[in-house]
């Protein structure tokens, strides 16, 4: 009797067990679809991204008529895609640095960091663009570059001989040609430079220019506050102040000794 029941019981529990195991199973595998279902529909959920509305050269403006949304699948979006909700704050205006094809998604690497319609938008407020004429020789070899600091030196006629002194320094470098400092490759060469400069620096550097000879030094942006008011004629071209070596110094005459004692 006392077999029977635990064969019984044996039984029962075998039966729950497997119950219980095909329950689980059942259960997980049902979660899995689930997940997996949920993942791809997920997947391919359309997410509204910003394209190139037709091919696009280097240097085109992003705006409405360059730019247009299109529906991608958001397991295919980029994650620096730009969606349509922040168009406006992150590419708007700005310029292209690549060329893109048609329909290729803009990614705010693409663009330049500098926004600006026109080229009116670099110059800070209170300030003037002027434009001066440089060669090879007044550019630095032409390595200047959009952002540089530098210093306007003139020379000038001073009677009959020639006078060079400072006539403006910290001036910033807004272009140089036609290359802008807004992230594009710079174009090959230039002749020219522009500035931002007071209305005032402005008028000199015009009258500097029908009457004297203007030269560039290249400065540091470390080194903005220090100048020179000094002017360099034929007279102090030269320091005086020459370094004579000691060994120059001593006398060339013999010393004579008598009786042992000079």
């Amino acid at each position: 009797m006392n077999s029977n029941r635990i064969t019984l019981i044996l039984a029962l529990g075998a039966v729950l067990a497997g119950f219980g195991g095909w329950y689980l199973t059942n259960n997980y595998i049902d979660q899995s679809v689930t997940q997996y279902k949920s993942s791809i529909d997920k997947g391919q959920r359309l997410t509204k991204i910003v394209v190139a509305s037709r091919d696009l050269e280097a240097g085109v403006t992003i705006n409405s008529s360059s730019a247009t949304l299109r529906d991608m699948p958001a397991i295919y979006v980029h994650k620096n895609a730009i969606r349509s909700n922040t168009f406006d704050t992150t590419i708007a205006g700005k310029q292209l640095l690549y060329s893109l094809k048609a329909g290729d998604p803009i990614l705010q690497a693409h663009v330049s960091l500098t926004q600006f319609n026109k080229f009116s938008d670099l110059i800070p407020e209170g300030l003037r663009a002027i434009t001066i004429g440089v060669d090879n020789f007044s550019s630095i070899a032409g390595f200047l570059s959009p952002g540089d600091i530098i210093d306007l030196l003139v020379t000038i006629k001073d009677g009959p001989e020639s006078r060079t002194i400072p006539l403006l320094i910290a001036v910033k470098v807004v272009a140089t040609g036609k290359n802008l400092n807004n992230g594009l490759p710079p174009k090959e060469g230039y002749n020219n430079i522009t500035l931002g400069v007071t209305p005032k620096d402005a008028s000199r550097i015009i009258h500097a220019q029908s009457v004297a000879r203007i030269s560039i030094a290249l400065r540091t942006e470390k080194d903005l506050n220090s100048g020179y008011n000094e002017g360099i004629d034929i007279k102090n071209l030269i320091d005086s102040k020459q370094f004579v070596p000691e060994t120059q110094k001593l006398d060339k005459g013999f010393e004579i000794i008598r009786g042992g004692r000079s």
